[in-house]
């Protein structure tokens, strides 16, 4: 049947995870084929949900979230209980509304069982962990553990959980044995990212060695599967650097500065976010760009809400010990945290109000 409109789009949901996880990535063309096949979809059977679905997710990666919203509202018109349009709105609210992000994606939670559901329990451990909700981050992953028998996804949760508590040698016993136990599971596109988290946790304990040992991983892996990483380029470049490798250390700091500017200029969501704006504003300050680095941080500062793993990070960021000590950064880093301590009590109290948190 060439008329058949769920085939189309699911072809479409394919097509955009695909375009996401490759290459395609910073083409021109970036989510076209995504676009089409839903367009398609939506040609044969105007109220084929899946597909409106796929228009949502298409326009939130291009930056026109109030038309992915639009999208996804109209997919649940169609179909009230289309789990996949409440979590593709829950992700449009993702770090500028952490609550609005929770609210869909437990409604999301509450129309689904199996696979799909126990997806959308991570992204909540995510958030609650973003949160500073560690209680209920963990607990989550025990049920997770317990329905699912999935000691790899376990032990690489509490392994995030504990790297946003900042304790970052009981993160590494967790990360380190998921990745023993499973390291075909190691490759980028997983869901925890083992060996970037392994590699930052060393290089944040100042223990560069095995820091570049996993970052060296984390570069076959990428290779390999011809995958890219737009977002730790620059602390790659970093170990190598205080390991002595300058050449290297250029390379990987030019990279993603190239990945900053294109980030920025396509509005990624990532850029959207401002993310693309401190990942390069960390490489200005590193390079001596000062005034650079702070028009960046500037940016950062315009974002309403801030989640824990932001100010874990700014405030042991090594990139910006060339600035640290000025009265601009340090104000900056106040900033971050005032508007988390905001966002950690307003979902905090909201889930006392709901009866939700572990007792």
């Amino acid at each position: 049947d060439p008329e058949y409109a769920q085939v189309y789009a699911r072809l479409a949901g394919i097509y955009f995870i695909e375009n996401r996880m490759s290459n395609e990535f910073f083409g021109k063309n970036y989510l076209d084929s995504a676009r089409y096949f839903a367009e398609k979809a939506l040609k044969y059977d105007n109220e084929t949900s899946e597909a409106l679905v796929v228009m949502g997710d298409y326009y939130r990666e291009n930056g026109n979230l109030e038309q992915a919203l639009k999208e996804y509202n109209d997919a649940l018109k169609i179909n009230p209980n289309s789990w996949e349009a409440y979590r593709g709105k829950a992700h449009v609210y993702r770090d500028d509304d952490n609550l609005a992000f929770i609210e869909n994606a437990l409604k999301a939670s509450d129309l689904t069982r199996g696979t799909e559901r126990l997806v959308i329990e991570k992204d909540l451990m995510t958030i609650y962990s973003y949160c500073g909700i560690f209680d209920l981050a963990r607990s989550l992953v025990g049920e997770y553990l317990e329905l699912t028998g999935d000691t790899f996804s376990y032990l690489a949760g509490m392994g995030v959980i504990e790297r946003l508590n900042l304790d970052y040698e009981r993160s590494n016993k967790y990360l380190e044995e998921a990745y023993r136990i499973d390291t075909s599971r190691s490759k980028i596109s997983s869901d925890f990212s083992i060996l970037i988290f392994l590699a930052e946790n060393y290089m944040m304990m100042g223990l560069y060695k095995e820091s570049l040992y996993y970052y060296q991983k984390f570069l076959t892996v990428l290779e390999t599967h011809k995958e890219i990483n737009y977002n730790d380029m620059h602390r790659v470049g970093y170990v190598f650097h205080i390991n002595g490798y300058e050449k290297e250390a250029k390379y990987y700091f030019d990279l993603q500065l190239e990945y900053c500017n294109k980030l920025i200029n396509e509005k990624r969501p990532y850029a959207q976010e401002y993310y693309a704006n401190y990942d390069r504003a960390g490489i200005y300050a590193f390079r001596g760009e000062r005034e650079k680095a702070f028009e960046d941080l500037r940016i950062v500062n315009q974002r309403k809400s801030q989640s824990l793993w932001m100010v874990n990070l700014i405030k042991k960021d090594p990139l910006f010990d060339t600035i640290r000590n000025e009265p601009e950064f340090q104000q900056i880093v106040k900033d971050v945290e005032t508007k988390y301590q905001a966002e950690h009590e307003r979902v905090r109290n909201w889930l006392e109000d709901n009866n939700m948190l572990v007792k």
